[in-house]
């Protein structure tokens, strides 16, 4: 369990280390303080690591969703392109057609009143 005092005396051993070398026994604590601290903040991050891995995994799931998504309505909007086209080509036709038979070209408000 890390403490006030153990905090401290880490507090106080990185402080000597920073004016100059630390004695071989003051390094071994120091070393052991470390692993310690290492290990508590490790152990705390623990949950908050496995919900952003459960998160990027939802997230990646939903990702996946929404391009299978995205590709369906792509290649609706294809089909409904293909439709129109395909739409404006009959209605050129008619139109020449109409105009091959009356000697007259089609107007818009023939097309309102039909």
């Amino acid at each position: 369990m890390w403490d006030e005092a153990k905090q401290i005396r880490f507090n106080k051993l990185r402080a000597t280390e920073r004016q100059g070398p630390l004695t071989e026994v003051e390094h071994a604590e120091l070393v052991l303080l470390t692993q310690e601290l290492d290990a508590l903040e490790a152990a705390s991050l623990t949950p908050a690591t496995a919900r952003v891995q459960q998160e990027r995994t939802r997230l990646e799931a939903e990702n996946g969703q929404l391009e299978a998504l995205l590709h369906e309505q792509q290649a609706y909007l294809a089909i409904v392109r293909r439709l129109v086209t395909e739409l404006q080509d009959r209605e050129q036709q008619w139109r020449a057609r109409y105009a091959a038979i009356t000697g007259r070209a089609w107007t818009a408000e023939q097309t309102e009143a039909s």
